[in-house]
């Protein structure tokens, strides 16, 4: 994989979108591709992206990346100074801070180097949505000149039909690709049908509380309907695979 670590330009010259709060230090330790601890203790999970699990998961090409990650990070930031910055919710269950990273009083954006090499993909959390854009962007890139991870099977864009391949991926994240055949409105919850049989075939999930974000008119969830779509986020067994949508960045219309 000697081609995942290829020098490329780091990030960006400023912050990418509005952060607020956080602090710096100086990094200890890289305990895995999407996590660094400073000398003081914090430590610091690089929020928005995903990287493949480090154990064993019997899957080679998961692992390679973990690695790749890992030493990339071991490389560009171990022992340097950092800051941090939060957009949304700032710590998760296990007690890590849940940031965004930049190298040298804010030269160099973590995030966005990781995904630009293929390292990574972007994650769009609930809570945490507002710097994904310039990431995406930046994965879009990757995955078109097939970096690191999209020139392997970690980067598969799996199929929404027939249903069996995204339901293989429960508790996993994945991008998933079909056409909207029907858009179910109801009042808790709107749905996106993408095959006949909604308790079978792979269906997109939006709560009511989140309807409002998808008020632009390229992407209300009534135009998706007879779209091809990519969704991306984490695959659930929902009397069949399912997939939570809360942001409209989870959505990329492909048709």
């Amino acid at each position: 994989m000697a081609a995942i670590l290829a020098a490329l330009p780091l990030g960006a010259a400023e912050a990418p979108c509005p952060l607020t709060g956080g602090g710096d230090g100086v990094v200890e330790t890289i305990p895995d591709g999407a996590t660094i601890a400073l000398e003081d203790g914090t430590v610091i999970r690089l929020v928005a992206t995903i990287v493949p699990p480090a154990a064993p998961t019997g899957r080679p090409a998961e692992a390679e990346i973990a690695d790749a990650a890992q030493r990339w990070l071991e490389e560009t930031v171990r022992g340097r100074r950092i800051r941090y910055a939060f957009d949304g919710r700032r710590d998760d269950r296990r007690g890590r801070k849940l940031a965004h990273v930049f190298v040298d009083g804010g030269i160099d954006w973590l995030q966005s180097a990781l995904v630009e090499r293929g390292l990574a993909r972007v994650d769009v959390p609930a809570d945490n949505a507002g710097c994904v854009a310039p990431l995406l962007a930046r994965e879009k890139a990757a995955r078109e000149t097939r970096r690191g991870l999209w020139a392997t099977p970690v980067g598969e864009i799996l199929p929404a039909e027939p249903p069996q391949r995204a339901l293989r991926e429960a508790g996993r994240f994945a991008i998933v690709e079909g056409k909207v055949l029907s858009v179910g409105e109801r009042r808790l919850r709107t749905y996106l049908n993408f095959g006949t049989y909604w308790n079978i075939d792979f269906t997109v999930i939006v709560a009511g509380r989140d309807r409002d974000r998808f008020g632009e008119p390229e992407l209300t969830l009534g135009s998706l309907e007879g779209r091809t779509v990519r969704v991306r986020g984490w695959v659930l067994d929902d009397r069949g695979p399912a997939m939570a949508v809360t942001h409209p960045e989870q959505i990329e219309i492909v048709d």
